[in-house]
């Protein structure tokens, strides 16, 4: 929702501006959004505030107070449309969507109480034809709030005008020309019609445009031997598999087994080999046999250190998406030259890895996920529960051990934002980064954790391993499934028993539920430079989130008791974007400062403006300070702390 502000300085102008943003700050220096440069002005003198279609007014303790309607207000206060705000020698009035008429901003009301149009001891005013201030649009507009049965002065206006129907006698003669003009008109139509016959040329212009989605398809295709030797090749796995193993077993993984099993898949092969349309074999022997011993196609994929995605979706596509880094962002998918002998032999692989883990996989249980030693992820689905064949993800962690100064390298942030975090760490502040996924922010808050102390104990909570301190007393807890089961613990009993562990530091990865509600009380009970993160967009949807995930501990508390939880226990919320070229940047560093009403408050000290796009199709931008340090400087300067108070004037 965009709104304007229209300002007026005593004896002055006034001057719009317009606004989209959900809060905004006036002030006399720099870095609020509304600058009042004169001495009556406090450096933060109130704040307005968008929440749930309401403008709210807040007083910043300014020493001058700040006024509604004339009255000074000493708690948050509601603007309504007609509502003027003063501060100092200045005069504001608020117009949103209520305050628009056709698209066009409603006039603001005379200051010296006279009529709208100038009209003097009630005569009619003359229509307002001028537009200086920029107010108005197109005519219709005018007329659209001329029209207006609030506005008494403007009817007037209107009233001279039903002398002007008086031209309109001329009307009729155009209409009395067209009853002539029938005669050519038939003459005249059959000319557009051939025109129309543009309407069939643009119509083969879709149809070749079809043939391009199909080499897209294309690109994740293997060629695939005919459909009737697919299908024997199925009959030849099902025929190995109970040859070895019997019905609904698992054959052991070990080379004696393995030779058994591509001697009989050769057998059966050689003796099928007529129905199998001439299609090679070659090499399916030992390919049938690592499926019914081992892990298929997939055992060297996992062998692969470059391999960070790996997708089954189905039998016959494998997709594969490497990258040197560890990082799967911008990277693209390409299709594996390999391909498993049907759905069953899928799902034979996929039970073996999950029967190391301990987890159950089969029609009873078609829903599995497991870690595998070295960290890596697998998430399966049964074909009893999938439309087109069993379905296979297998990731590795994607968190690179980056520093801020790399990041800083990597235009991911600024010099000054990574200063000002690295402080936040080490002045103990509980900071939160949230951003969308594939934005990085565990990457982000990996290079803040690696400015922690060495000698200090970190408990680290994740939903999946990832994160890899180098600190030498780092411990790392993780939500395990039981043996075709739910989770043995969940993420909300992992950090209530982090915090019985006695940390310095506890980092939590990954906040999605009502563990949010154990990470608060803790921050609220001293347990100081706390690092976590979660999903959100916008430091504002951050807030709101974490308001819901609090709630979802199922304790009946009020909102305004959770807000001012979140206000008395988080400090700084760090925001990653991640942009269409795909990069990410962190675009704002904010404070939360407190509770306005129902609103948890915060104030920008970062962001990041973007410019467009350079010839390469890359986001170009720049950081900026707003000029505003954060109120916890204060404390480290009473308690000695050097901090840097350049790093917010850019």
């Amino acid at each position: 929702m965009s709104y304007t502000i229209v300002i007026t300085e005593k004896g002055g102008k006034p001057r719009a501006e317009a606004f989209d943003q959900h809060e905004l700050t006036i002030g006399r220096v720099q870095g609020n959004d509304i600058v009042l440069p004169k001495g009556n002005i406090s450096k933060r003198h109130s704040r307005i505030v968008l929440r749930d279609g309401k403008f709210i007014i807040v007083d910043l303790k300014s020493t001058n107070g700040t006024y509604v309607n004339g009255k000074r207000i000493s708690s948050p206060q509601v603007l309504k449309e007609a509502d003027k705000v003063y501060i100092g020698d200045f005069t504001l009035t608020l117009e949103g969507q209520e305050g628009l008429v056709d698209g066009a901003p409603a006039a603001p009301p005379p200051s010296n109480g006279a009529p709208a149009n100038g009209a003097k001891n009630g005569a009619p005013a003359a229509p307002v034809d001028d537009d200086e201030d920029g107010l108005w649009g197109r005519e219709d507009d005018k007329a659209a709030v001329e029209d207006e049965p609030m506005v008494p002065p403007v009817k007037r206006a209107l009233t001279p005008l039903p002398t002007q129907p008086r031209p309109e006698p001329p009307k009729p003669e155009p209409r009395v020309e067209a009853r002539v003009d029938p005669k050519p008109e038939p003459r005249v139509d059959p000319k557009p019609e051939p025109r129309a016959d543009a309407r069939p040329e643009r119509r083969p212009e879709p149809r070749a445009e079809k043939p391009r989605p199909a080499a897209r398809r294309q690109d994740f295709q293997i060629e695939l031997p005919p459909l009737v030797a697919l299908h024997g090749r199925g009959a030849v796995f099902l025929s190995v598999t109970k040859a070895l193993a019997g019905d609904g077993g698992l054959p052991p993984d070990d080379d004696t087994t393995l030779d058994r099993a591509r001697s009989a898949a050769e057998k059966t092969l050689n003796a099928l080999s007529k129905k199998f349309g001439g299609a090679s074999t070659d090499g399916w022997p030992l390919q049938i046999a690592k499926e019914v011993c081992g892990t298929g196609p997939l055992g060297d994929l996992l062998e692969d250190p470059n391999v960070v995605e790996v997708f089954v979706n189905g039998p016959h596509q494998i997709l594969v998406r490497r990258a040197p880094d560890s990082s799967s962002v911008g990277i693209a998918l390409v299709p594996a030259p390999s391909f498993f002998s049907s759905d069953e032999a899928v799902a034979l692989v996929v039970r073996r890895i999950m029967h190391a883990a301990g987890v159950k996989f089969d029609a009873d249980h078609p829903i599995a996920e497991a870690r595998l030693p070295d960290g890596t992820r697998i998430n399966a689905v049964h074909h009893a529960a999938a439309v087109r064949g069993p379905l296979v993800t297998i990731s590795r962690s994607s968190t690179r051990n980056a520093t801020l100064d790399e990041l800083v390298a990597e235009t991911m942030m600024s010099k000054n934002m990574a200063e000002f975090l690295e402080l936040c760490v080490r002045a103990r502040r509980n900071v939160c980064v949230c951003g969308g996924p594939g934005a990085q922010i565990g990457t982000v808050m990996s290079a803040m954790a690696s400015t922690i102390a060495d000698d200090e104990r970190i408990v680290v909570v994740e939903q999946v391993a990832r994160l890899r301190l180098q600190q030498p007393h780092v411990v790392t807890l993780e939500p395990r499934p039981l043996k075709g089961g739910p989770s043995a613990a969940t993420v909300r009993d992992l950090v209530g028993n982090a915090l019985r562990m006695r940390p310095n530091r506890v980092i939590v990865h990954e906040v999605t539920s009502s563990e949010a509600h154990d990470l608060f009380v803790a921050m609220g009970g001293r347990q100081d430079g706390t690092l976590f993160t979660t999903y959100a967009a916008t430091t504002r949807d951050c807030l709101d989130r974490l308001e819901t995930l609090i709630s979802m501990a199922g304790l009946d508390v009020q909102s305004r008791v959770v807000r001012e939880q979140i206000a008395s226990s988080l400090d700084v919320i760090a925001t990653v974007t991640r942009f269409a070229d795909g990069s990410s940047r962190v675009t704002q560093i904010s404070e939360v400062t407190g509770v306005e009403v129902d609103l948890v408050t915060t104030q920008d000290l970062f962001t990041f403006k973007r410019e467009g796009f350079d010839d390469g199709g890359a986001v170009m931008g720049r950081f900026q300070a707003t000029g505003t340090p954060p109120r916890f400087y204060e404390e480290l300067q009473r308690r000695g702390d050097s901090v840097n108070l350049a790093i917010f004037r850019d």
